[in-house]
Formats: C-alpha cells, sequence, structure tokens
C-alpha cells in the first residue's frame, strides 16, 4: 500500500522554532514518519466566480429554511459536460418574481452566459415559500439539459431543450427549450404529486430519474429511465422516457408496522429519503437512503439496493433480487438484505445528504448520525434529545469486489454542520463538502489508505467567509479535471420578504503530495528511532 504525507505553511508563514539545527531536523522527521500513514492533501482557490448578486433567499417566515438554492434537498445545480460547466438556481427576480435561470461557461474561462428560462417558481412562492421546491438538472448524453423544480407534493414542472447539443450549441437563450411540461414526455395529464425529482446521468449517455409520489413518512419512490438516442421529430423527443414504476413502497401495502423502542410510537407508513441514485461505469446502478416514519419523526438505518438491468429489477446487498417491475415486487420495510447499517430513531432528521459511485465501483455514502460513544463516551442515548455536539460525519463505503461495508469516522474538529456532500477524483480520492457554523469545510481521504486518512483540508483557518447554503459540488469537474468546484450561497439580512444576495462557484485545486523518497523514509525511521530513545 503506497502512503502520502501532508505538511502546510500557514498564510502568515512558517513558525521559527528556537531549538538546535539537528532538534530541529529531529522533530520535522519524527512528526514526518508519524504522518506517512496520514493521507493528505495540498489545496488551493483558484477561483471564485459570481453567478448572480441577486439569488433568491426566501423571507424567515417561510417554511423550513430561507435557502433554496444550494439547500440539502437539492442533488445537482453544478454540472460538467462537453467542455462547459452549468449552473442553475432562482432568481429574486422584479415584481415579486423568482425566475427560474440556468447559466454556463467554457471551462476555458471564468465568465458565465447568463439565461432567464422565462420560468418562475408558483407552488412554493408567496403563501407557502417552501425551500423543498429546489431546481435540478441533468445533462443527457445527446446534449440535452433537463430541469425539474418547484414541488413539493405537486404537478411536475419540467423542461428539456429543443434539440442536440443545445447544451453548448452556439444559441443561448430561452429559445432552445421546449414548452414546460406536467409530465416528463409528451403527453397529455399531469404526473401529479411530485416531491425531490432528481436525474442522473449513466455512462451510456442515458439519463435515470426518481421521485417520490406522496408525503413525507408517507410516499413512493418512482424510477424512470431516458433514452437518449430514442426517437425524435423534428428536433422534439418523442416518448423517450420509459414508464415510471415504484422501486420502494413506503406505504406498508406489503410490509409490518416498524418501533425500535424509541419516541414511544409505532409507525405503520414511512418514505425512503435517498442520499443518492448513482450509476457505476460498468451500468450498475446503486441507491443508498434511510427511511422516516411517519411524518415529522427521525430518520432510521441505511438501506442499499443496486440494479444491473437499468431499474427493472433490484438487488440486496447479497444479491438477491427485492425489486421486479415485470411482477410488481418493490422494497419495502420487510426486504431482506437491504438493511446495511443499524441507527435507531435518536437520529433526528438526517435525511438527503450525501452519495456518490467511484469509476471503480464503489459506493460512498456520507452521513452524519450519533457517535457510538456519545460526549466523552459518558453520554446515554435513550430518551434523550438529538444534539449536533453528539454526533459525527461517517463515510460507509462498499468495496465493490466483496460487498463488504466499511465505516470512517471524520475529523470532529469541525461540529457538524450541513448535510454533506463527496465525490472523488481520477485517483479515487474522496473529498466532503459542507459548513459548519456557516464556514465552508473540505476533507479529503485516499483510497490508497482505504479512506482511512480522513483529514480537513479547508475550513475557517483558511477563509473565515460565512454562507448560508449547503456545499454542493460538481463530481464531473472533480473527476476530469482533478477542480473541486464547489456552489454556496451568501446570508442576507433578516426579512420578512424575499431578499437576494450573491451566488458564487469557488474552485479549488486539489492533488495528493507524491509520498516521499525510500532514501527519506529511511533517514525517517533511523531518526524517529532516536528520538523514541530519547523519551525513554
Amino acid at each position: 500500500m503506497k502512503e502520502r504525507f501532508f505538511f502546510s505553511i500557514s498564510q502568515n508563514g512558517p513558525t521559527p522554532v528556537r531549538s538546535t539545527l539537528i532538534g530541529c531536523l529531529s522533530v520535522a522527521i519524527c512528526c514526518l514518519w508519524t504522518g506517512l500513514a496520514q493521507a493528505q492533501f495540498s489545496i488551493s482557490k483558484t477561483a471564485d466566480m459570481l453567478l448572480d448578486s441577486n439569488a433568491l433567499l426566501m423571507p424567515g417566515t417561510g417554511n423550513f429554511s430561507r435557502v433554496i438554492n444550494g439547500g440539502a434537498h437539492q442533488a445537482e445545480a453544478l454540472i460538467t459536460h462537453d467542455g462547459y460547466q452549468f449552473a442553475t438556481w432562482y432568481q429574486n427576480g422584479a415584481n415579486g418574481n423568482q425566475h427560474v435561470m440556468l447559466a454556463r461557461r467554457n471551462l476555458n474561462g471564468t465568465a458565465w452566459e447568463r439565461m432567464d428560462t422565462g420560468y418562475d417558481m408558483t407552488n412554493g412562492d408567496e403563501g407557502s415559500w417552501d425551500s423543498h421546491n429546489v431546481i435540478n438538472m441533468g445533462i443527457s448524453g445527446d446534449g440535452r439539459i433537463h430541469l425539474a423544480y418547484d414541488h413539493h407534493n405537486d404537478n411536475l414542472r419540467y423542461l428539456t431543450t429543443r434539440g442536440v447539443n443545445k447544451a453548448t450549441g452556439a444559441t443561448w437563450d430561452s429559445s432552445i427549450f421546449l414548452d414546460e411540461r406536467s409530465t416528463f414526455n409528451n403527453s397529455s395529464g399531469n404526473l401529479g404529486g411530485v416531491t425531490y425529482p432528481r436525474f442522473a446521468p449513466k455512462a451510456d449517455g442515458d439519463l435515470v430519474a426518481v421521485y417520490r409520489n406522496g408525503g413525507s413518512g408517507n410516499g413512493d419512490t418512482h424510477f424512470l429511465s431516458y433514452n437518449s438516442t430514442g426517437d425524435t421529430v423534428d428536433g422534439v423527443p418523442r416518448q423517450r422516457w420509459g414508464s415510471s414504476h415504484i422501486v420502494i413502497d413506503g406505504r406498508s401495502r406489503a410490509a409490518s408496522s416498524y418501533s425500535d423502542g424509541y419516541n414511544n410510537s409505532n409507525s405503520d407508513t414511512r418514505n425512503a429519503y435517498l442520499n443518492g441514485i448513482d450509476a457505476g461505469a460498468d451500468g450498475r446502478l446503486h441507491m443508498t437512503w434511510t427511511w422516516r416514519e411517519n411524518s415529522q419523526e427521525p430518520n432510521h438505518d441505511i438501506m442499499y439496493a443496486y440494479s444491473d438491468d437499468g431499474g427493472s429489477t433490484w438487488k440486496n446487498n447479497d444479491g438477491t433480487i427485492v425489486a421486479n417491475k415485470t411482477t410488481g415486487q418493490t422494497i419495502n420495510l420487510d426486504s431482506q438484505g437491504i438493511k446495511v447499517v443499524s441507527l435507531d430513531r435518536t437520529q433526528s432528521v438526517m435525511n438527503q445528504q450525501g452519495q456518490t459511485v467511484d469509476h471503480l465501483g464503489g459506493v460512498h455514502a456520507l452521513m452524519w448520525h450519533r457517535r457510538d460513544d456519545g460526549v466523552d463516551g459518558e453520554f446515554d442515548w435513550a430518551g434523550e434529545r438529538f444534539s449536533s455536539g453528539d454526533s459525527a460525519y461517517y463515510h460507509h463505503f462498499r468495496d465493490p469486489d466483496s460487498g463488504e461495508w466499511l465505516r470512517r469516522q471524520l475529523p470532529t474538529d469541525e461540529r457538524v454542520g450541513t448535510r454533506p456532500k463527496i465525490g472523488y477524483d481520477a485517483n479515487g480520492d474522496l473529498y466532503a463538502v459542507y459548513t459548519s457554523g456557516g464556514r465552508l469545510v473540505i476533507a479529503g481521504a485516499t483510497k490508497d489508505s482505504d479512506y482511512d486518512d480522513w483529514a480537513v483540508l479547508w475550513n475557517r483557518s483558511n477563509d473565515d467567509q460565512i454562507w448560508a447554503s449547503s456545499a454542493l459540488l460538481d463530481q464531473d469537474r472533480l473527476f476530469n479535471d482533478g477542480i473541486l468546484s464547489v456552489y454556496l450561497q451568501e446570508p442576507g439580512a433578516d426579512s420578512n420578504s424575499p431578499t437576494g444576495t450573491n451566488l458564487r462557484i469557488l474552485e479549488f485545486s486539489v492533488a495528493a503530495v507524491p509520498e516521499p523518497t525510500g532514501f527519506l523514509v529511511i533517514v525517517a525511521a533511523g531518526i524517529a528511532m532516536l528520538c523514541r530513545r530519547k523519551k525513554r
């Protein structure tokens, strides 16, 4: 196993050490030797781009949160495709309108081309101000942009571009879009009861989509797929989306009731809150999720299923079919082998956190939940109210060869904050982004260490900027270019009216520092032994 090391110099320069030269070398090399197994990275900010100075921040009197751009419920708002980067958001428009916006930039520069799609938020604005009504984006292999937005148990609102490669074509205005639809295909009627629609690309250029039908604690997860080479008439895609079907049943049509001894409640209804749905390079689809019982109860357990046939059948961790579109079999609470981590209902609301599937098929879920030991090993969970101070971020990952699930805890020097996102680079190294106390935190771990070296790479000591939103990242940019691109919105003054603040895209260059030479390792080992002798 290769080992990597890291050292840093503060922004104020190196600190003098008052000792002899030999002492300095001894200390330095002892530290080096101790840190050889602590794989780290060099990281530097390379860009700070203003996407919009008037991005929507909801009124403080609204439901759930003021944050609609970069909210925890948002899956994809920043995507790189075919040499361009794309971003979507709501703008605090004139006359009380909240515009659905889209922008792109050529990766050779930092200038963004911004577009008002011509559509506004209507379901989640005045009267409700619902931060769940986020925009999610997908880009299929045929170059079409897909937007789904403004839902919290509402009719579908869906936009797609007219023709092939409209994403990167010369024209960049609202004329590239077909009219908004309330169904995925060109058909009459409405697809109702939609919440959290999200897209995921496959290696063959097709897309898959999932959404919830029903409410919190009482909903089903629906699945459908898009054929990027399907029939087109006059540039308009015809029936490219397949029919949707239920993959995860939360309404207890075939499941027993649930009780774990906490909260003094027995639940007969639930829904699956997905961390994500992602396709590996081999086409295999992967989902992880937690259950939410009833409407406002805490989440519990981490579940997993995968599909090798584009979503028609789904298997548990051991490879047994647990859902089948043809027979009507669905995943439910009683499905065997889907639970990969047991977590009781003392976790509070921990839904929709981070997931990615790396290029080698490794499945990674990044979630905060309560620590095993509590606070200083003395906390008794039973009957106690949840606190973020009692929790940590945990990386749960599945070995693609053995199917074994392993766990790593991230450092706790930054308290649990927003729900995190996770991504991987071309080496298979991992990066986590989240905010803690409103400050951006970036953590990393290397594949060479089996992800046993998570460390904070960027925090308030690097930049004390306060952010209102969660942090979203661009997976394609990270994998293809080694650049960590992060979507964040600034806070605004407390207000009973919608306001506009800066929405930014930050970029960081990240690289693992090369491993030390063999000679340096030998020298480090020798001086480390002397150091240990001196201490005796």
